[in-house]
């Protein structure tokens, strides 16, 4: 059996790469390699690798998956979201463990209110951006 494939990173089409990618990195933090020959802004994050990649294509319909993230405030991350051009998701039930919100180009991903950041999904302190 050969070696397991690896994650080098998620791809996500978008009508305006440089937007989805700034909004992302104001999130997440990490930095934006721009490739304008191939339509690409790649978001080095830590711990994840995002390529948003130019396409004309328009989001239609619900997410089939959709990005999870733990934060030690909630409401500021929610606040920095809002304030970076994402928008609350309001036709999806209130939970008290999550809200679910829409980055500039209407993909849905989900703010945790109580999970933070050094659970051991976090990556390791050493881990480079």
């Amino acid at each position: 059996m050969s070696e397991p494939a690896v994650v080098c990173a998620i791809v996500v089409d978008c009508q305006d790469p440089t937007r989805v990618a700034t909004f992302w990195r104001s999130i997440l933090g990490g930095r934006v390699v721009s490739y304008p020959e191939l339509g690409v802004e790649a978001l080095r994050a830590p711990g994840v690798t995002f390529d948003f990649v130019s396409s004309s294509d328009p989001k239609v319909a619900k997410n089939r998956w959709h990005l999870d993230l733990a934060t030690d405030d909630a409401d500021r991350t929610i606040d920095d979201a809002i304030a970076a051009g994402a928008t609350r998701a309001t036709d999806f039930d209130d939970s008290t463990r999550f809200v679910v919100m829409r980055d500039p180009e209407g993909n849905e991903f989900c703010i945790l209110k109580h999970a933070p950041t050094t659970a051991p999904w976090a990556p390791p302190p050493e881990a480079k951006t």
